[in-house]
Parts: C-alpha cells; structure tokens; sequence
C-alpha cells in the first residue's frame, strides 16, 4: 500500500504529537457560547432582576425609559393620522377645484362655438380625475391590506418608495 504524502501542517501536527507527553498537561474544559436575544423595550424577568441586583435602581429607569418610548411612539403616530386626514381633505379639495375649472372652461368653450375643443375638454378632464381617484383608492385598499396582513403575523411590512 503506497504511503500518504503529508503537508506541512499534517507534519508539523504529527511531531508536535509524537514530542509533547499527554501527561503533563491537564484536559483542556469544554467552551460553550451563550447567547440571548429578545425583542421590545423591556428584557426578560429574570434578566431584568439581574439588572436590578447589579445596579440598584435600574429596573425603574429601565421603566420609566419603555413608558416615555411608548408615549412617543403614540405621538408620532397620532401626529401622522393627523397629516394623513388633512393631505385626504387637501387633496379631495383640489380635486374638486381643479374639476370645476375643468367643467367651467369647457361650458365657456361651448358657449363660444367651440363644441369640439369644449366637449374634449370636459371629457379628457373628467377622465383623468376619474382615473386617479381609482388609482387613489386602489392604493389606500393594498396599503391597508398589507397592514392587515403585518398586524396578523402573517407578513412583514416592506419600506415605502
């Protein structure tokens, strides 16, 4: 049978075996790791008493930090349902300017012999205000849909662009 050629670790490895004597050195203790993860403003209960025990007066903090993360979570929220209402109202009020204007200047052109260019205009101009209030509303159905689904556990929502 043909001898195995070693590398240079494999020889080094060997001798380093053949002249170290096992007796001398003790067994070397297993090593573990351990690690710990968890979600939400507050550690587990036992943790947390260990915190408590390090440093006195920590637990309260700890506490008194979630609760202030808490309130300013809600403001902010609070603050973006606001926004949201008045960009909606904004919005809606433009919308109905804009086609207004659209409907009084194709009446004006109408009234002024002009039935073709008065007719297309209200035509295109109804149209495309229909077309993105169908958009707008599609938007805001996926956008509470995805939202459902991320409340439910099921998914996870993604960054919008």
């Amino acid at each position: 049978m043909p001898k195995k050629k070693l590398t240079d670790n494999q020889n080094r490895l060997s001798l380093r075996n053949k002249n170290s004597n096992h007796q001398d050195k003790p067994p070397l203790p297993p090593k573990s790791l351990v690690s710990m993860e968890y979600r939400g403003p507050l550690p587990p209960a036992s943790e947390f008493a260990k915190y408590e025990a390090a440093h006195p007066g920590t637990a309260d903090r700890i506490l008194a930090m979630a609760e202030e993360q808490g309130r300013h979570r809600r403001e902010i929220e609070k603050r973006i349902v606001n926004i949201e209402g008045r960009n909606s109202l904004l919005g809606l009020i433009f919308a109905f300017l804009i086609a207004l204007s659209i409907i009084a200047g194709s009446i004006f052109l109408i009234f002024n012999n002009k039935e073709i260019s008065g007719l297309s205009l209200g035509v295109t101009g109804v149209a495309s205000l229909v077309g993105v209030f169908i958009y707008g509303s599609r938007q805001k159905r996926l956008k509470r849909e995805k939202m459902n689904k991320h409340i439910s556990g099921n998914d996870t929502p993604e960054r919008e662009q």
